[in-house]
Protein backbone atom coordinates (compact mmCIF):
# COMPACT_ATOMS: atom_id res chain seq x y z
CA UNK A 1 0.00 0.00 0.00
CA UNK A 2 1.43 3.32 -0.73
CA UNK A 3 0.27 6.64 -0.44
CA UNK A 4 0.32 9.98 -2.33
CA UNK A 5 1.58 13.34 -1.24
CA UNK A 6 -1.40 15.47 -2.26
CA UNK A 7 -1.31 19.49 -2.05
CA UNK A 8 -3.63 21.18 0.64
CA UNK A 9 -6.58 22.91 -0.27
CA UNK A 10 -9.99 23.18 1.43
CA UNK A 11 -10.99 19.97 0.85
CA UNK A 12 -7.96 18.04 2.05
CA UNK A 13 -6.70 20.88 5.10
CA UNK A 14 -7.16 18.16 7.66
CA UNK A 15 -4.90 15.10 5.80
CA UNK A 16 -1.60 15.38 4.75
CA UNK A 17 -1.58 12.11 2.29
CA UNK A 18 -4.48 10.25 0.62
CA UNK A 19 -3.45 6.31 1.16
CA UNK A 20 -4.01 4.78 -2.22
CA UNK A 21 -3.34 1.00 -3.41
CA UNK A 22 -2.51 -0.64 -6.62
CA UNK A 23 -4.80 -2.30 -8.66
CA UNK A 24 -4.07 -4.75 -11.29
CA UNK A 25 -6.27 -6.21 -14.07
CA UNK A 26 -7.94 -9.29 -13.38
CA UNK A 27 -5.91 -11.71 -15.67
CA UNK A 28 -6.82 -15.27 -16.80
CA UNK A 29 -7.22 -17.50 -13.41
CA UNK A 30 -10.28 -17.25 -11.58
CA UNK A 31 -9.91 -15.77 -8.03
CA UNK A 32 -11.21 -16.74 -4.49
CA UNK A 33 -13.12 -14.19 -2.80
CA UNK A 34 -12.05 -15.01 0.80
CA UNK A 35 -12.64 -11.89 3.52
CA UNK A 36 -11.31 -9.71 2.22
CA UNK A 37 -12.85 -7.47 -0.89
CA UNK A 38 -11.45 -7.93 -4.56
CA UNK A 39 -10.39 -5.06 -6.35
CA UNK A 40 -9.74 -5.08 -10.03
CA UNK A 41 -9.51 -2.59 -12.45
CA UNK A 42 -10.98 -3.19 -15.54
CA UNK A 43 -10.83 -1.84 -19.18
CA UNK A 44 -14.30 0.10 -20.48
CA UNK A 45 -15.25 -0.84 -24.36
CA UNK A 46 -14.97 2.90 -25.77
CA UNK A 47 -15.38 5.98 -23.50
CA UNK A 48 -16.90 8.73 -26.40
CA UNK A 49 -20.02 7.67 -27.26
CA UNK A 50 -22.27 9.70 -29.39
CA UNK A 51 -25.37 10.75 -28.31
CA UNK A 52 -26.69 8.30 -30.86
CA UNK A 53 -24.80 5.31 -29.74
CA UNK A 54 -25.96 6.40 -25.57
CA UNK A 55 -29.57 6.17 -26.70
CA UNK A 56 -28.96 2.94 -28.22
CA UNK A 57 -26.32 0.73 -25.92
CA UNK A 58 -25.89 0.43 -22.28
CA UNK A 59 -22.22 -0.68 -20.80
CA UNK A 60 -22.71 -3.92 -18.58
CA UNK A 61 -20.44 -4.73 -15.82
CA UNK A 62 -20.29 -8.59 -16.34
CA UNK A 63 -18.58 -10.77 -13.83
CA UNK A 64 -18.61 -14.51 -14.67
CA UNK A 65 -18.79 -18.30 -13.71
CA UNK A 66 -19.44 -16.96 -10.03
CA UNK A 67 -19.17 -20.46 -8.31
CA UNK A 68 -19.96 -21.23 -4.36
CA UNK A 69 -18.64 -24.44 -2.94
CA UNK A 70 -20.73 -24.46 -0.19
CA UNK A 71 -24.66 -25.17 0.99
CA UNK A 72 -24.77 -22.16 2.31
CA UNK A 73 -26.18 -18.72 1.20
CA UNK A 74 -23.66 -16.97 -0.71
CA UNK A 75 -23.55 -12.69 -1.01
CA UNK A 76 -21.49 -10.21 -2.59
CA UNK A 77 -21.47 -6.28 -2.98
CA UNK A 78 -20.17 -4.46 -6.14
CA UNK A 79 -18.89 -0.92 -6.19
CA UNK A 80 -17.69 1.07 -9.13
CA UNK A 81 -15.00 3.52 -9.13
CA UNK A 82 -12.57 6.04 -10.95
CA UNK A 83 -9.04 5.35 -10.57
CA UNK A 84 -5.61 7.34 -9.92
CA UNK A 85 -3.83 6.48 -12.85
CA UNK A 86 -3.37 2.94 -11.73
CA UNK A 87 -3.86 2.98 -8.05
CA UNK A 88 -7.32 3.02 -6.59
CA UNK A 89 -8.47 5.23 -3.58
CA UNK A 90 -9.49 4.49 -0.07
CA UNK A 91 -13.11 4.05 -0.17
CA UNK A 92 -14.30 1.83 -2.71
CA UNK A 93 -16.66 3.78 -4.84
CA UNK A 94 -20.20 4.34 -5.59
CA UNK A 95 -22.69 0.62 -5.35
CA UNK A 96 -23.34 -0.94 -8.31
CA UNK A 97 -25.41 -3.49 -7.14
CA UNK A 98 -25.00 -7.42 -5.32
CA UNK A 99 -25.46 -10.94 -5.95
CA UNK A 100 -27.49 -13.03 -3.38
CA UNK A 101 -27.53 -16.86 -3.54
CA UNK A 102 -30.07 -18.57 -1.04
CA UNK A 103 -28.92 -22.11 0.33
CA UNK A 104 -29.61 -24.72 -1.67
CA UNK A 105 -30.04 -28.51 -0.30
CA UNK A 106 -29.94 -30.38 -3.59
CA UNK A 107 -28.64 -33.75 -3.46
CA UNK A 108 -27.88 -33.38 -7.28
CA UNK A 109 -24.66 -30.98 -6.97
CA UNK A 110 -23.42 -32.76 -4.03
CA UNK A 111 -20.29 -34.92 -5.04
CA UNK A 112 -18.80 -36.71 -2.46
CA UNK A 113 -15.06 -37.43 -1.33
CA UNK A 114 -13.13 -40.26 -0.15
CA UNK A 115 -13.02 -39.09 3.33
CA UNK A 116 -16.97 -39.01 4.10
CA UNK A 117 -17.58 -35.01 3.44
CA UNK A 118 -20.02 -33.66 1.17
CA UNK A 119 -18.22 -31.36 -1.07
CA UNK A 120 -20.74 -28.73 -3.28
CA UNK A 121 -20.39 -29.06 -7.08
CA UNK A 122 -22.17 -25.50 -7.69
CA UNK A 123 -23.17 -24.65 -11.06
CA UNK A 124 -21.31 -21.34 -12.55
CA UNK A 125 -23.66 -18.41 -12.76
CA UNK A 126 -22.56 -14.34 -13.79
CA UNK A 127 -23.95 -11.67 -12.85
CA UNK A 128 -24.63 -8.21 -14.97
CA UNK A 129 -25.31 -5.14 -13.67
CA UNK A 130 -26.20 -1.82 -15.90
CA UNK A 131 -23.98 1.14 -15.65
CA UNK A 132 -25.03 3.57 -18.17
CA UNK A 133 -26.94 5.51 -15.56
CA UNK A 134 -24.23 5.20 -12.45
CA UNK A 135 -21.28 6.74 -14.70
CA UNK A 136 -23.54 9.66 -15.75
CA UNK A 137 -24.26 10.46 -12.01
CA UNK A 138 -20.49 9.65 -10.92
CA UNK A 139 -19.03 11.65 -13.83
CA UNK A 140 -16.87 8.77 -14.81
CA UNK A 141 -18.02 9.06 -18.91
CA UNK A 142 -14.91 9.69 -20.14
CA UNK A 143 -12.62 7.07 -17.95
CA UNK A 144 -11.29 4.60 -19.88
CA UNK A 145 -10.53 2.13 -16.81
CA UNK A 146 -12.37 1.51 -13.79
CA UNK A 147 -12.03 0.43 -10.27
CA UNK A 148 -14.55 -2.78 -9.41
CA UNK A 149 -14.38 -4.05 -6.25
CA UNK A 150 -16.25 -6.95 -5.10
CA UNK A 151 -17.06 -7.32 -1.26
CA UNK A 152 -17.33 -10.61 0.00
CA UNK A 153 -20.80 -10.84 2.68
CA UNK A 154 -20.81 -14.38 2.79
CA UNK A 155 -20.23 -17.80 1.16
CA UNK A 156 -17.08 -19.63 -0.56
CA UNK A 157 -17.07 -17.89 -3.81
CA UNK A 158 -15.44 -17.80 -6.59
CA UNK A 159 -15.13 -15.55 -9.41
CA UNK A 160 -14.09 -15.70 -13.45
CA UNK A 161 -13.62 -13.20 -14.78
CA UNK A 162 -14.52 -9.10 -14.58
CA UNK A 163 -15.59 -7.12 -17.76
CA UNK A 164 -17.16 -4.47 -19.06
CA UNK A 165 -18.97 -4.79 -21.93
CA UNK A 166 -21.26 -2.22 -24.25
CA UNK A 167 -24.79 -4.32 -25.33
CA UNK A 168 -26.54 -2.88 -27.86
CA UNK A 169 -30.84 -2.71 -26.95
CA UNK A 170 -33.89 -1.54 -27.33
CA UNK A 171 -34.80 0.27 -24.44
CA UNK A 172 -31.43 1.50 -22.52
CA UNK A 173 -33.23 3.57 -20.26
CA UNK A 174 -34.81 0.37 -18.64
CA UNK A 175 -31.64 -1.32 -18.21
CA UNK A 176 -29.19 1.18 -17.08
Amino acid sequence: MGSVKVQKTKETESKQELNLVSVSEFGTQPRELGTSPLRVMVPRPKTNHKKKEKDDHVELLEIKDIQDASHDAARFDVYVAAPYGDLAGPNYGEFAGSFVKLPDKSKKEVKEQGNGVAKHKGKKTNLKLGLTALFEDIEVEHVEKLVVTIVPAGGDVTVGDVKIKLVKTDSPRLIA
